[in-house]
């Protein structure tokens, strides 16, 4: 599981982004600890990732999706994490 610095730091951006993006349904969390962090699949994160144009980390590169079944069809663009 990663976390919302990890995911904020794959993709470049404030974690408080990553956090609107997981409340807004864009990125799906994999659950919660019990302390209430965010923690989210590296599959749904590559999924992310390659859909809106974000390099795929190494650490990830195993973790590539085989199908975008599921995946929300309305999510942020790279630019608009900006």
């Amino acid at each position: 599981m990663l976390s919302v610095a990890e995911v904020a730091s794959f993709c470049g951006v404030n974690p408080q982004t990553v956090r609107r993006w997981a409340r807004r349904g864009h990125l799906p969390k994999a659950g919660e600890s019990p302390s209430g962090r965010a923690h989210f699949a590296p599959a749904q994160v590559a999924r992310f990732l390659t859909r809106h144009g974000y390099p795929l980390p190494e650490a990830l590169k195993g973790a590539e999706p085989t199908s975008a079944e599921g995946a929300p069809e309305t999510e942020p663009s790279r630019s608009a994490a900006a």
